[in-house]
């Protein structure tokens, strides 16, 4: 699966981009965090990791792209990443992926304040 990740990347930011796909627990992913211009989150449905969340809102990257698959948990993470001040919402779309669910999924990009 990590040559779909780097494909998708590269689509994402063009093949001149320097972009470095972390695939594993959220936890382990913290040190590529320091130096970081934007960073993609897609939690599974309990949210982020309470380390993770708290490294993003003391110290973001200029952009935080964050896909949601529950919106409970976003909500409680959106909180504590604007809490700190350093981060502004500038970005939130709901897709309705899943016809007749109540199954939403949220996109959302926070920008450096």
């Amino acid at each position: 699966m990590g040559h779909l990740l780097v494909h998708a990347t590269h689509e994402c930011v063009g093949e001149r981009a320097r972009a470095e796909v972390v695939a594993r627990e959220a936890g382990a992913a913290l040190e590529c965090l320091d130096g970081a211009d934007v960073a993609i989150v897609d939690p599974p449905r309990k949210g982020l990791d309470a380390p993770l969340a708290a490294a993003l809102a003391a110290a973001p990257p200029a952009r935080v792209v964050y896909v949601s698959c529950d919106l409970a948990s976003f909500r409680r993470d959106a909180a504590l990443l604007l809490g700190g001040g350093r981060l502004r919402l500038a970005l939130l779309e709901a897709w309705a992926m899943f016809p007749n669910t109540e199954h939403v999924e949220t996109l959302a990009r926070f920008d450096r304040a």
